[in-house]
């Protein structure tokens, strides 16, 4: 099934100069959901 990104979130670590990230996805509520002109900006 079509899924959706519903969580972005980044974590630093100054002393080590890397950034760390987590990424979530998660299906549409309702199976009948359609998404359209998703775009990333």
């Amino acid at each position: 099934p079509e899924t959706s990104l519903v969580h972005v979130d980044s974590s630093h670590d100054n002393h080590f100069e890397d950034r760390v990230w987590d990424f979530s996805c998660r299906a549409p509520p309702h199976n009948d959901a359609k998404m359209t002109n998703c775009e990333w900006t």
